[in-house]
């Protein structure tokens, strides 16, 4: 019944859509194999979830529904991967179960569930390893460990967690160090051929803003169960939250931890690994973003589901107002605005065939020049002081050239003899990027013809026609960028 409630609220919205990260999924998907391992190598992620999402593609189509189907399909198996998981760690029933609802509702994990990104393939590989340490199924913690490793550089947290738990599960157990060696030398290749390189693309600019508060681990935690900053009810989850960590903290005691290899196991890859992230964000670069942390969100559900069940009375406590929370963001969310993912196309018929369209973010450039793929797209340089673009590695096997182009000087350039500005102000923006941007609404205003906005960037398209005073322009020459083939 849990299996089938939580596959029944992950199938809206399969067909929306694709959203910026997607895009770039799609895009890089659909690359010939030399140049999509050339992307991905100047990219912050490893080339295993494209390679399958590639493979797959070609055998269902590059559609929406197609791209998105795996990762659902990752969520639905991730429900019964946590309960077998807490059986197998002797949890009580009720522990089990309330797991498994936490999985099955949780609305990070529906969200996740619907995306065309390697974070619920990677959740399931995950809990698929783990299964293996506490059954001996080493095969199983081989093939788990490498395929999240290959999907995600960022689940070496959690990997480092499970390592630590087989420390104490398995020390004394041959096949365990067999099995590391076995990912060590899996992994190997990545690392030397991209994860080290991936690593200082991260260092040099990873768009995630630093830590200021203890209050971000909160944050993280609190999106890994409700994902509800864009929704009113981020009071309610912030309070279900830090009534969960009060319970994890409260249950601790390192005697029972040390006693039991369940709770031993669930702190490991539960917890440490968000710790490890705060300290990398801090002394590193920063990385703690709950997406990221997507690999320890079921241990998480775990040990949450373990202290809430000590107590009946906290159980119904918990379970009853995650519950109402839950169901809350996800009919608010599904119903009302895809889960607070920007719907490209919903209403516009703004771009006509031979408008050129010029774009102050890749947000907005990569998603349009995917549903517009014969119409001229130009990209102002990113000089964001922190970045929120892609290398000039990935940037080159997508095509993708940021132009130098004054604007008073192209509009007359179409055969529509009219523009189209995609203009995005973000929270990344620099001083000078939002001084340039504002200039350009302040004077398109008049014009905008569709709006965008969400808690962190507020964007919108402009119609802009030739003015008469530009015609002896209309015979320079522009760069073209090189455009995406359009799909099938």
């Amino acid at each position: 019944m849990i299996i089938g409630v939580g596959a029944l609220v992950r199938l809206p919205d399969l067909t929306a859509p694709l959203w910026y990260d997607e895009v770039f999924s799609a895009r890089v998907t659909a690359l010939p194999l030399p140049r999509l391992l050339n992307a991905t190598a100047g990219d912050v992620h490893p080339p295993g979830y494209y390679l399958f999402l590639k493979g797959w593609c070609l055998l269902f189509s590059n559609s929406e529904l197609a791209l998105r189907v795996p990762s659902m399909l990752a969520g639905i198996a991730l429900i019964y991967l946590v309960y077998r998981l807490a059986s197998a760690l002797s949890l009580t029933h009720p522990a089990c179960v309330g797991a498994s609802v936490i999985t099955a509702l949780a609305p990070f994990q529906v969200y996740y569930s619907q995306e065309a990104r390697p974070y619920a393939v990677v959740m399931a590989a995950l809990v698929l390893a783990a299964l293996g340490l506490v059954e001996r199924r080493w095969w199983w913690f081989i093939i788990g460990i490498l395929g999240a490793l290959y999907c995600n550089t960022m689940a070496l947290f959690v990997v480092i967690g499970l390592g630590l738990a087989g420390l104490w599960l398995a020390r004394n157990d041959r096949h365990y160090w067999f099995s590391i060696g076995a990912i060590g030398l899996g992994y190997l290749p990545a690392l030397l051929m991209m994860v080290l390189t991936q690593a200082g693309n991260v260092s040099n600019g990873y768009w995630i803003l630093p830590p200021f508060s203890p209050g971000k681990l909160i944050s993280v935690i609190d999106d890994l169960l409700f994902f509800s900053p864009k929704t009113p009810f981020v009071f309610a989850s912030a309070t279900l939250t830090a009534f969960a960590v009060y319970l994890i903290l409260s249950r601790f005691s390192l005697p029972a931890v040390l006693d039991s290899p369940a709770l031993y196991s669930l702190y490991s890859a539960g917890v440490i690994p968000i710790c490890l992230a705060a300290i990398v964000s801090m002394l590193w670069t920063p990385v703690l973003l709950s997406r990221a942390m997507a690999g320890a969100a079921p241990f998480l559900y775990l040990l949450i589901s373990w202290a809430a069940t000590q107590d009946k009375l906290t159980a119904r406590m918990w379970f009853a107002g995650a519950g109402l929370v839950m169901a809350s963001v996800l009919l608010g969310g599904i119903f009302t605005n895809h889960m607070g993912r920007v719907d490209w196309l919903a209403g516009n018929d703004t771009i006509q065939p031979g408008d050129a369209v010029y774009h102050t973010s890749l947000g907005s450039y990569l998603p349009y020049q995917y549903y517009w793929p014969n119409n001229p797209h130009y990209l102002m340089p990113q000089t964001h002081s922190i970045a929120n673009d892609l290398t000039p590695q990935t940037k080159k096997a997508l095509s993708i050239d940021s132009a130098e182009i004054p604007l008073d000087n192209v509009i007359c350039q179409t055969p529509a003899r009219r523009w189209v500005l995609g203009l995005t102000l973000s929270a990344l923006n620099t001083p000078a990027d939002a001084e340039t941007i504002t200039a350009l609404q302040t004077q398109y205003a008049p014009y905008r013809v569709k709006h965008a906005q969400t808690v962190f960037s507020d964007g919108g398209l402009y119609v802009v026609n030739c003015p008469a005073a530009l015609q002896s322009t209309q015979n320079q020459t522009i760069p073209q960028n090189s455009q995406s083939t359009p799909r099938k």
